[in-house]
């Protein structure tokens, strides 16, 4: 009766250190500083896509997170979830630089001749899921009166930059607003995601 299924199955193994360090830095009768700081590593790895007898994709892999190209329609996941390798990875076609009739050019990476917009020449551009995260955070007492802040980041991952797909094609100018940034490219009318915006 339906086309679709909610099934738990697969497989994730989650491992990672985390570093907790709590210091009272200043007590006195009416006032008191305390800081903490923690810094954390985790890595996420796709052990298997099957289980209880189903299984999801092709090949151990599956595409998620489509979204529209500037002036066209992705083709593909930004993605790329698959057995054995690390959750969170980037894929897509890698640019060359190269503009021909204001369409962007990519790498014939599998060696056949042409490149085309599938599985067979993309890459893996980079991991959305950063490295390390960290978190400093500070409390200070003063008799009734008490000032708490926290300051978190994360380093060592890599963006899609979408605001670069959508807003520096110069074809996009009759409904959106242009960015002129550094990689800003003139002769690009159509923008497709690619390593060219796939950023640290």
């Amino acid at each position: 009766v339906s086309s679709n299924m909610v099934a738990n199955i697969g497989e994730l193994q989650n491992r990672g250190l985390e570093i907790n360090l709590n210091v009272s830095a200043r007590k006195t009768m009416n006032f008191s500083w305390d800081f903490n700081f923690n810094l954390s590593r985790v890595t996420t790895t796709v052990n298997s896509l099957s289980g209880n007898g189903y299984s999801i994709g092709d090949n151990g892999e599956i595409s998620i997170g489509y979204f529209p190209d500037a002036g066209g329609c992705s083709s593909h996941g930004v993605n790329l979830v698959q057995e054995g390798a690390p959750l969170g990875q980037i894929q897509g076609p890698v640019y060359t630089g190269v503009v021909q009739n204001g369409q962007p050019t990519h790498m014939d990476l599998n060696g056949d001749g042409y490149y085309c917009d599938c599985q067979d020449d993309f890459a893996v551009l980079g991991n959305a899921l950063p490295k390390f995260a960290f978190g400093f955070g500070n409390r200070f007492l003063y008799k009734d009166f008490e000032l708490s802040f926290l300051l978190r980041g994360a380093i060592g991952h890599h963006k899609v930059n979408a605001y670069r797909i959508y807003q520096e094609a110069t074809g996009s100018a009759g409904w959106t607003n242009l960015i002129e940034t550094p990689y800003f490219n003139a002769a690009l009318t159509t923008t497709h995601l690619s390593s060219n915006y796939v950023e640290k």
